[in-house]
């Protein structure tokens, strides 16, 4: 739970979800959030037990759209 919520942080410190870049990939009910649930990016974390059997652990990585726009925000592009 600790690693995906320091990323998370870590990916608003980044600029990720349309705080640096326009990408129109943020959620409009939550700004600076992604919309994938599989994102560390998105809004909340699952963190009752049955969502974790269910669903698995939270993720604790950026995923493609986080690390492509990352790459964007590195190269000013």
């Amino acid at each position: 739970m600790e690693r995906a919520v320091v990323t998370h942080e870590m990916g608003h410190l980044l600029g990720l979800v349309d705080l640096v870049l326009d990408d129109k990939r943020g959620d409009p009910a939550h700004p600076g959030h992604s919309t994938n649930r599989g994102s560390v990016m998105f809004w909340a974390v699952e963190t009752s037990l049955v969502g974790q059997v269910l669903g698995g652990p939270p993720p604790v990585d950026f995923d493609s759209d986080d690390v492509a726009d990352l790459r964007k925000i590195r190269t000013g592009g």
